[in-house]
């Protein structure tokens, strides 16, 4: 019984802090704060895209295409957003964008934790 009891504490806790330490559904989080929901999104014809280090999801995202920025803490509408590039000869990709210029406040394109898109 001893044994039950410790392997279901541990499994739980796997779970409760699983994607805590890779940063995976903190958009999402950050959305739900807001009172947007995966289900809102999907029925309005868009999608979440979570960002990280080496999934490469926003490699060809058309800026366009970019509804919502979503940082840590806020989200930030596109139209509310003034996009900043590397390059300005090619602002047409989200890998283009250096920081974001949003309420006076310059956000690194590295903070952002996601974007919602058209499909």
């Amino acid at each position: 019984m001893k044994k039950i009891i410790i392997s279901a504490f541990f499994m739980l806790a796997t779970n409760s802090f699983s994607g805590e330490l890779t940063g995976a559904g903190a958009a999402l989080k950050v959305l739900e704060r807001n009172n947007i929901t995966l289900h809102d999104l999907t029925v309005s014809g868009r999608q979440l895209i979570e960002l990280g280090e080496v999934t490469g999801a926003s490699d060809s995202i058309n800026v366009e295409d970019i509804e919502m920025y979503v940082t840590k803490d806020s989200c930030i509408e596109s139209f509310e957003a003034k996009l900043i590039f590397n390059n300005p000869d090619r602002e047409s990709v989200f890998e283009d964008i250096a920081s974001i210029l949003a309420n006076g406040k310059m956000v690194k394109v590295r903070e952002i934790n996601g974007l919602v898109i058209i499909k």
